[in-house]
């Protein structure tokens, strides 16, 4: 019987850090971080690029994992269909209640992760998707033995973050709903399920060694790390997804508190007020 796939999760709201704590995990010896494996079939359907540049097919770190996978037998459209369907914020509260396997998703991961495990021979694999409904997937998933991290940010800087003119913007108070969605559905996952550790992203951005060997013991059960490597400058591994920091190719950890000079006092404080209970769970104080 093959052995379990060992996976890190990281779960919660867009633009709260994931693509740097993915960075910096990767620098540990025994993980690997793949990105946003939600859009594995999606970037191999429509031929979209990894973080080195490259597209999938043509990318060093990918290409041995594509033929392992002997991808071209795949209907990817169909796997990419189903992915999306499966992973949908609409399904989370039917995952709470149904939780029994999906095998025709399962397959799909599973096929996608045992030619990881195949090629890159480290203990753990890091996949940064954020969706909580496939969190809840891979983890009722019998090939997989999930560890998640729930990262969640002051709302306030999610918001100066969504209005920025890149990627996928959002208005001021579509960000709110959103950021109250996700953190509400976040919050109950992370009491319900007692291998989710959560952090905040300024903690790791203040305090970044504590917050990391917090993490390490989560992951590996002991306090061993490779600090020291992190306060170099961090290469970009070869994900897929991630924001718009990954085509610099390195990151160094450093704290930001741009939202505050950037968002007037007024805005502030209705943000605040409008994600009240989440920056009370989370200890954030208005200002």
């Amino acid at each position: 019987m093959p052995s379990k796939t060992n996976l890190i999760y990281l779960l919660g709201a867009g633009r709260s850090g994931t693509t740097l704590l993915a960075s910096v995990l990767s620098i540990h010896p025994e993980i690997t971080a793949v990105g946003e494996v939600h859009q594995f079939y999606e970037h191999l359907r429509d031929d979209k690029k990894c973080a080195c540049g490259k597209a999938l097919t043509e990318c060093e770190f990918w290409k041995q994992v594509l033929k392992k996978m002997h991808y071209k037998s795949i209907d990817v459209h169909k796997a990419a269909e189903l992915c999306r369907k499966k992973e949908t914020h609409a399904q989370i509260p039917l995952l709470f209640i149904n939780t029994s396997e999906s095998k025709p998703y399962d397959s799909y991961q599973n096929l996608v992760f045992d030619a990881i495990k195949n090629v890159h021979k480290t203990k753990w694999f890091l996949d940064s998707s954020k969706y909580i409904a496939r969190y809840l997937l891979l983890c009722r998933n019998k090939n997989f033995r999930v560890r998640g991290i729930y990262v969640v940010r002051d709302p306030r800087g999610v918001v100066h973050s969504f209005g920025k003119k890149v990627q996928t913007s959002k208005t001021p108070l579509s960000a709110l709903l959103y950021y109250n969605l996700i953190n509400f559905f976040g919050e109950i996952t992370y009491r319900m399920y007692p291998n989710v550790l959560k952090i905040r992203y300024e903690d790791f951005t203040s305090s970044p060694k504590e917050t990391y060997e917090k993490i390490i013991f989560h992951i590996f059960g002991n306090k061993e790390s490779n600090f020291e490597n992190l306060q170099k400058n961090i290469p970009i591994p070869h994900i897929i997804g991630g924001n718009r920091i990954k085509v610099k190719k390195e990151i160094k950890i450093q704290f930001d508190n741009i939202w505050e000079h950037n968002t007037s006092k007024y805005k502030q404080r209705v943000y605040y007020i409008l994600t009240l209970p989440f920056c009370y769970i989370n200890k954030y104080k208005i200002r």
